[in-house]
């Protein structure tokens, strides 16, 4: 009897002990539900909103808004041939039932997709143009505006019928399709389009002094974004055609897609090239576009067969030999003509060019791959076949004065550049500039006046030559070169720093505060250190 009571309580204590922990599992889920709902619906909250777009007239101007639930990055990309501006939002959607239009009055028609193929997802906003504008972009609150510079004709701007904001119901809804919240936030949004007094943005001015080195600037572009290839297949862009870009710290993977998908050329990416991009031009030749970032990321292209290999200066690339194979091949008369006109001009030509001509192409290889004294050994030797070639011997100067940092033969090479050819205004530079290293400052003045005694002085022979005169407190020479600057090519920062330091020195505290304030006023990207010191020195007076 003992023994079946203690089995009983046994079992019964099991039940019970089963009945607590399947009741506390129950329990747990009961409360684990909302909270696992509450996540989901806070990583849908990750995503951006749009929920209308807009525009209105602001003078002659035309002002296009997007609006969003709140900030996000966005980038803005004005196209030509066929004009429009592709707008990408990382991580965005429409809100539900929205369908994004602008009054037909404007002729911009717009059209969205959902960029799959990029990580993250994009969503791309296109505005189709009937001619190119130029393109201001800012935020205002969770609104991103784009300003179109002289949209309105004067004949436009003064009529009385032009086409103001539509209500938002009336131009990005569908009607009756959008939910109470959204139709109640995109109701009153376009209340709150009145703004102060629009800060428009700075561009920044790129400039370079020939054999001074790179200033690898920072623009403030708006957004992080790429484009895939859907773009080249609606409509890529001429060899000679311009376009706008404002990156902000956009991955160089997403600016290559972007370029494969407008230019419709192929662009392979070598292992290694990886980092961001911070960028800012107007209205540039897309090889121009790509020739800023190899040069601000030390990237080399080599280009074949309408492909562009991108790779690091510091590796080297060399093209697949095509399988050899036997084809059927119909020779063309005017082709087999313009061979044998090529073959017998290169009998005409004398063999020390010739062999010149090989070790340039030697020398250009061992460049392309920084071996830069092996480089100026190969233009040497064919300098020597070669004397009277300016250009070449241009070349090595250049390279001995800019990168070698070697005065002296840059000197004696650019003298030998004049020899050839007296009216040579870049050998003259070099030579002044490499003297002036030297302190020969009487061979150097002979030669910077040489650089600038030409029809067209180059920029850099300007510059160089007023920096030459200010070091040896020729103050008035410096500033005539400076006005000579200003009336060829017009002022630039360092132009007018340059202005007021000489102001300075002369004791010309009137000119020199006048010159520091326009400074600022410029529209130059003024580093921080110079603006303060600019503000300070302005408040004294």
């Amino acid at each position: 009897m003992p023994h079946f009571f203690s089995t009983d309580m046994q079992q019964e204590k099991t039940y019970s002990f089963c009945y607590l922990f399947y009741c506390t599992v129950f329990f747990s889920l009961l409360v684990s539900l909302p909270v696992l709902a509450a996540a989901e619906d806070d990583s849908s909250n990750d995503k951006t909103l749009i929920t209308h777009i807009s525009a209105k007239p602001s003078g002659k101007d035309l002002e296009i808004s997007i609006h969003c639930d709140k900030e996000v990055h966005i980038a803005p990309l004005m196209l030509t041939g066929p004009p429009r501006i592709a707008v990408d939002i990382a991580m965005a959607e429409i809100a539900r039932g929205v369908k994004l239009a602008l009054p037909t009055a404007y002729n911009i028609e717009v059209s969205d997709e959902m960029m799959q193929n990029l990580t993250p997802t994009q969503l791309r906003i296109r505005f189709s143009l009937n001619k190119p504008y130029e393109l201001d972009s800012l935020w205002k609150g969770t609104t991103f505006v784009m300003t179109l510079k002289d949209f309105f004709t004067e004949e436009q701007q003064t009529t009385s019928g032009m086409p103001s904001n539509p209500p938002a119901d009336a131009s990005t809804k569908e009607e009756g399709s959008v939910e109470p919240e959204t139709e109640q936030k995109t109701e009153q949004e376009p209340e709150q389009e009145i703004f102060g007094q629009r800060i428009p943005d700075t561009k920044e001015v790129l400039s370079a002094v020939a054999n001074s080195g790179s200033n690898n600037d920072k623009s403030n572009g708006q957004a992080k974004a790429g484009a895939g290839s859907e773009e080249g297949r609606t409509g890529q862009i001429g060899e000679n055609a311009t376009i706008s870009v404002d990156f902000y710290k956009i991955d160089l993977h997403n600016v290559f897609r972007m370029l494969r998908g407008i230019t419709g050329k192929n662009i392979v990416i070598a292992q290694g090239v990886s980092g961001t991009l911070t960028l800012a031009l107007t209205d540039v030749p897309w090889r121009f576009v790509l020739d800023i970032i190899l040069n601000l990321k030390d990237l080399a292209k080599l280009e074949r067969d309408n492909t562009i290999v991108i790779y690091p200066k510091n590796k080297e690339f060399v093209w697949p030999e095509p399988e050899e194979k036997s084809l059927s091949i119909e020779f063309d008369k005017n082709i087999l003509a313009k061979a044998k006109l090529v073959i017998k001009q290169e009998k005409d030509i004398p063999p020390e060019q010739l062999e010149a001509k090989k070790l340039i192409a030697n020398g250009r290889a061992a460049e392309k791959k920084g071996n830069l004294e092996i480089a100026a050994r190969f233009y040497e030797k064919a300098l020597e076949n070669w004397p009277k070639n300016s250009k070449l011997a241009t070349k090595i100067s250049t390279m001995y004065l800019a990168q070698l940092r070697q005065n002296a033969k840059a000197v004696f090479y650019a003298e030998k550049a004049l020899k050839a050819d007296n009216k040579n205004s870049a050998a003259a530079l070099n030579a002044a500039i490499g003297y002036a290293n030297m302190e020969e400052n009487r061979k150097a003045l002979q030669y910077f006046d040489q650089s600038v005694n030409v029809g067209k002085p180059s920029r850099e022979a300007l510059i160089s030559y007023a920096a030459f005169s200010e070091r040896h407190r020729q103050y008035d020479a410096a500033l005539r070169l400076l006005g000579k600057l200003e009336e060829l090519y017009g002022q630039d920062l360092n132009s007018m720093v340059a202005q007021a330091r000489i102001y300075d020195a002369l004791g010309d505290d009137r000119r020199a505060h006048k010159k520091y304030r326009a400074i600022l006023h410029a529209g130059f990207r003024v580093p921080p250190d110079l603006k303060k010191f600019i503000i300070r020195k302005t408040s004294k007076r």
